[in-house]
């Protein structure tokens, strides 16, 4: 039986599960997750809503700002601008902004199950207990942006169809703009024919490199090992030898720290530490799959889209494992589909 109306029933099933289960888990004090409360009249009732600490301060800043203001907050920092206009899109209805990401959400999963050929079962179990589908689908979030568009991304390496590229970036829009430049990237990257594909990743590298040598605007001069326990305290040696150009060195192993951030050190304290202890588990095991399966070759393109991704957002002066969540998918159609079905395909 195929996938068609099962698929989106399944899904709001679920959801509706995770967010009974959380509400009730939250009312009872069972669990314990840090929140803010915010109180607001809405059509002369009290509403109350719960939200993670970075929905706060976007929530926050969607009070506190004009929507001609962005430019401030572009100077301040121009990755806050995103998860505010998630906010400005709906008039702050968290509501209606939690029904789009989850509509959002659905359809890409449909068009996932329609376009992957094995193992589909497989692919929706796991690509909706993904802590970024837990944790992220209410409120304002650049994760949950970024996962949406990734699926969509996933569903045009397969199908070609520039639609869903099209959704892709869209949705990269409103995660971060260094997103929006790697899927461009990629889409103009992977149609040269002539150039073998691990020159075009070493060309990136070495650019990059000299990028960060000697037009470096990150800040990396002021940063201490504040949280030396996930990045093993190499931050400092990172910095001193990007500065001298070998971001080529340090590189693969920032990739390998920002993916399996938590597996030396977990991180069961509190609901974010926890989510991230169990990504950084299913990063490790994923990883493992697709090794024992050599499916990670560059000729496939969702390989060649990984390393175009880590190889920009490793550049980054911190290890931050919520940056790289979105990659989830890809990585379970790497690990749980055949070989055979990864063909270089170009399309004009």
């Amino acid at each position: 039986m195929t996938i068609k109306k099962i698929t989106l029933i399944q899904f709001f099933l679920t959801s509706a599960i995770f967010a009974i289960s959380f509400i009730f888990l939250k009312e009872y004090n069972y669990i314990y997750i840090t929140t803010v409360e915010f109180y607001f009249d809405n059509s002369l009732e009290i509403f109350k809503s719960q939200m993670a600490s970075d929905a706060r301060l976007y929530y926050q800043l969607y009070l506190d700002y004009e929507f001609t203001d962005f430019s401030l907050l572009a100077a301040a920092n121009k990755n806050l601008i995103p998860p505010i206009l998630q906010l400005y899109i709906f008039d702050g209805d968290m509501e209606l902004l939690y029904f789009f990401f989850l509509t959002s959400l659905s359809i890409a999963i449909y068009y996932n199950l329609k376009y992957i050929q094995s193992n589909k079962k497989i692919f929706l179990l796991l690509v909706l207990v993904s802590p970024v589908v837990i944790s992220d689908l209410y409120g304002p979030s650049k994760e949950m942006a970024s996962y949406i568009s990734i699926l969509f991304l996933l569903s045009y390496i397969i199908s070609l169809k520039k639609l869903f590229l099209i959704f892709a970036i869209f949705f990269a829009f409103l995660t971060r703009f260094e997103l929006v430049l790697v899927i461009v990237s990629f889409y103009l990257l992977r149609k040269i024919k002539y150039i073998k594909r691990k020159y075009i990743i070493l060309s990136l590298l070495i650019l990059l490199s000299i990028i960060i040598t000697f037009v470096d605007s990150r800040g990396v001069n002021h940063i201490k090992d504040a949280s030396s326990t996930s990045s093993l305290g190499l931050i400092s040696l990172f910095e001193y030898l990007e500065s001298r150009g070998l971001y080529i060195i340090t590189f693969y192993f920032k990739a390998v720290l920002n993916l399996y951030e938590k597996l030396l050190a977990p991180d069961l304290s509190r609901l974010g530490g926890i989510f991230t202890t169990m990504s950084s588990v299913g990063f490790f095991i994923l990883s493992f799959i697709i090794l024992k399966k050599k499916n990670y070759k560059l000729d496939n393109d969702i390989s060649f889209f990984i390393m175009i991704y880590l190889i920009l957002f490793c550049a980054g002066a911190y290890i931050q494992h919520r940056y790289f969540v979105s990659l989830y998918p890809l990585f379970l159609y790497l690990a749980f589909n055949v070989k055979k079905n990864f063909k270089q395909r170009i399309d004009y």
